[in-house]
C-alpha cells in the first residue's frame, strides 16, 4: 500500500506535464519524385534497391539469368551477293564455222589434199581456190583394178581440168584384194555405198552447185560409175563409164529411177574387157531401157566413131568407140585414148596412138555440156 502511494505522484507528474508544441503539428512529409518507386523489401528482409528512372533500352524479363529474347538482332542477309557477279559471256570465243567438219574429208582449204576414210579407201581431193567459197561442181573420178588415184589422174588430168573449169576432183584409191594382195580392187557389192557417202560430205562441205555433179570411171571404176547411176541417178547431172564393166541393167529393180546424159567409151580391141559382151551389151541395155530414138554419127576417123542418141526428153547418151590400144599386150585396147601414160610398162594406161582425142578432155566437155536441167 505504501509503494502504490510512492508511484502515484510521479505518474501524475508525467502525465499531467504541459505537451511540447511541436508536437502537436503534422509532421512535415518529405518530398519525394513522383517518379520514384519504393519498392517493397526484398525476401531477404533487405530493401530492394530503386529502379533506375532512366529508361533501360534493354527491357528487363521476369527471369534475371534469362538473356532477352533476341537481344542483338542481325540483319537479314547483312552482305547479299550480287546475281551472277561475274557472268561469263556467251561464246567468248567463237569457233570458225566448218572449218574441217567433216568425218573423212577434215581440210577444205585450196589445194591438193589425201585422206583415209572408211572401208580402207584413201581419197585425193582437188580443191580449186575458186571453189573453197562453193558454187562449184564435183567429180567422181574413180580407177580401174591395179590402179590408184594418182595413175587414174595421170591418165584423165581431171585435178588440172577441175582447176580450170571449177570442179572439185574426188579421186578414191580402193583398198587391196582380199588375202593381203596390194592391187587395189574395187568389190562392187561393197564400195558403192562408202564412196557415195563420201561424195555426199564433200558435196555439204563445198557447197556444190547440185546442177554440175558428175560421175566418171576407168574399167571397175566404170561399173563403180554405172552403179552410181543406177542407184543414185537423181544425184548426178551426167556420167561417163570408160572402158567399163558392165553393171547396170536398165530394166526391174536395176532401173535409174530417172534419165540421165550418158558418155560411155570403149575399145574394139580390149584385152581385158569383151567389147560385146560389156561395152555394146550395156549400150544396147540403156538403149531398150530408154526411150531414145535412132542414133546420130556425130564424129568419125580412121581410129573412132562416136554415136549420139536422145530420148524423148532429151536426154543425151553419145558411144565413143575406138580401135587404139596400148603398148601393152596386156592391155590391148584396155586404154586412155590420148594419155601420155605409154611408157610405163607392164601397164601403160595410155593409147599408143597420137593425134587422138584425149578422153579425159573429151569427158570434161561433156560435163560443161550437160549440167543437170
Amino acid at each position: 500500500m505504501a509503494r502504490k502511494l510512492v508511484l502515484l505522484p510521479l505518474f501524475c507528474a508525467l502525465a499531467c506535464s504541459p505537451a511540447d508544441p511541436a508536437a502537436d503539428e503534422p509532421a512535415e512529409e518529405p518530398s519525394v519524385d513522383d517518379t520514384a518507386v519504393v519498392d517493397e523489401p526484398s525476401a531477404t528482409g533487405n530493401p530492394a534497391p530503386p529502379t533506375d528512372p532512366v529508361d533501360d533500352p534493354v527491357e528487363r524479363t521476369d527471369d534475371p539469368l534469362t538473356p532477352p529474347e533476341d537481344p542483338v538482332e542481325p540483319p537479314e542477309d547483312p552482305v547479299e551477293p550480287p546475281e551472277d557477279p561475274v557472268e561469263p559471256p556467251e561464246d567468248p570465243v567463237e569457233p570458225p564455222e566448218d572449218p574441217v567438219q567433216g568425218v573423212c574429208i577434215t581440210e577444205t582449204g585450196a589445194g591438193h589434199h589425201v585422206f583415209a576414210c572408211a572401208s580402207e579407201l584413201a581419197w585425193d581431193v582437188e580443191v580449186p581456190p575458186q571453189c573453197v567459197d562453193g558454187g562449184c561442181g564435183l567429180i567422181l573420178d574413180m580407177h580401174g583394178w591395179t590402179m590408184t588415184a594418182d595413175k587414174e589422174d595421170a591418165n584423165t588430168t581431171m585435178r588440172a581440168l577441175g582447176i580450170e573449169h571449177g570442179y572439185v576432183i574426188l579421186q578414191p584409191t580402193a583398198p587391196g584384194m582380199a588375202g593381203g594382195a596390194a592391187l587395189p580392187t574395187w568389190v562392187f557389192d561393197q564400195h558403192p555405198a562408202p564412196v557415195f557417202d563420201v561424195v555426199l560430205e564433200a558435196d555439204a562441205l563445198f557447197g556444190i552447185d547440185p546442177k554440175r555433179r558428175h560421175s566418171m570411171g576407168f574399167s571397175q571404176g566404170g561399173h563403180m560409175t554405172w552403179r552410181m547411176l543406177c542407184e543414185h541417178a537423181e544425184f548426178w547431172a551426167s556420167v561417163a563409164p570408160l572402158a567399163g564393166v558392165k553393171g547396170c541393167e536398165f530394166a526391174g529393180d536395176d532401173m535409174p529411177s530417172v534419165e540421165v546424159d550418158v558418155l560411155v567409151a570403149f575399145g574394139h580391141k580390149d584385152a581385158i574387157l569383151n567389147f560385146e559382151e560389156n561395152g555394146q551389151w550395156q549400150i544396147d541395155q540403156m538403149l531398150a531401157g530408154w526411150p531414145f530414138g535412132a542414133g546420130e554419127i556425130i564424129e568419125e576417123a580412121a581410129g573412132h566413131k562416136a554415136t549420139r542418141y536422145v530420148t524423148d526428153w532429151g536426154t543425151v547418151l553419145e558411144f565413143w568407140e575406138h580401135d587404139y590400144a596400148s603398148s601393152s599386150p596386156i592391155l590391148g585396147g584396155h586404154c586412155f585414148p590420148g594419155s601420155a601414160d605409154v611408157d610405163v610398162l607392164p601397164l601403160a594406161f595410155g593409147c599408143a596412138e597420137s593425134g587422138t582425142f584425149h578422153l579425159g578432155e573429151l569427158v570434161m566437155e561433156f560435163f560443161l555440156a550437160h549440167p543437170k536441167p
